[in-house]
């Protein structure tokens, strides 16, 4: 900024010394010594140039966590600790949508248990209460529309939640090569199948892929029409007429977003 006030007009070097940005006018308390144990702990991150009340409390969170790890000597002041933010910090409305997605996904699990009582009852004869992993096992097989992607095999209820179930939950790229665990990364499987024949390959690695792709070819038609939406909406927030409005369809965007995504990846893997 300097040089092109210099190039472009005529500032002398005094006039130039007046420049500051807002941030450099206070800077953050040195960190303290603890009397008890001896190590320098972070203080409090409040500084008046930072007004953003979620950057705000995006430090705080930090400073507890960096403290926490010094007390348990996982770290010092020598130590050099790289943090990755977020590209951005979302908006009012976007974190309205997260918590409507949050709360739908806990109301769809508690439909679920229902689903799973009730079907396990009418075709396998017992009572039963659902794990946690077999919600997500059900979950799974309503995605599949009721198919092993792998094999094409019908699957029925009894074949996968109970005593000594037929299929597993299998990673789509195993966890020994992506260490990813997401829900976007499984699918209800054939035990048999998962177990002697895909074992740690990716879907292109297995000897039958021509024959998984046509399975999935309804997640392909969920995240375009998703897409289709999301532009819809998108073009519906541009001419809003009211604030009510254009906050009620970024928040209906926001969640169609969450879906799209997930529909999408899944595909792709």
């Amino acid at each position: 900024v300097k040089s092109f006030l210099q190039d472009n007009f005529t500032i002398n070097e005094e006039k130039l010394k007046q420049l500051y940005h807002p941030s450099a006018i206070e800077v953050y308390k040195d960190a303290q010594r603890n009397e008890k144990d001896g190590k320098l702990y972070l203080g409090s991150p409040l500084i008046s140039s930072i007004k953003n009340p979620m950057a705000m409390r995006a430090l705080h969170q930090l400073r507890k966590v960096i403290n926490q790890l010094i007390k348990d000597d996982a770290i010092d002041e020598n130590t050099i600790v790289r943090i990755e933010m977020a590209r951005e910090l979302k908006s009012a409305n976007e974190r309205v949508a997260i918590r409507q997605w949050q709360n739908d996904l806990q109301t769809k699990r508690k439909t679920f248990i229902d689903e799973i009582k009730k079907l396990y009852k009418a075709e396998c004869g017992l009572e039963i209460e659902p794990s946690l992993d077999e919600v997500l096992k059900y979950q799974l097989w309503i995605e599949q529309k009721n198919i092993c992607l792998y094999t094409g095999k019908t699957i029925k209820i009894c074949d996968f939640i109970g005593a000594n179930p037929k299929f597993d939950i299998e990673h789509t790229i195993p966890r020994s090569r992506s260490l990813d665990n997401s829900q976007v990364n499984k699918t209800l499987c054939c035990s048999i199948y998962n177990r002697d024949k895909k074992k740690d390959k990716i879907p292109t690695e297995c000897e039958n892929h021509d024959e998984i792709l046509p399975r999935i070819k309804h997640w392909y038609a969920k995240y375009k029409t998703l897409e289709n939406q999301i532009k819809d909406i998108t073009k519906k927030v541009r001419v809003a007429s009211t604030k009510e409005n254009r906050d009620k369809y970024i928040q209906q965007r926001t969640k169609l977003k969450f879906e799209y995504t997930y529909y999408k990846d899944k595909y792709e893997r």
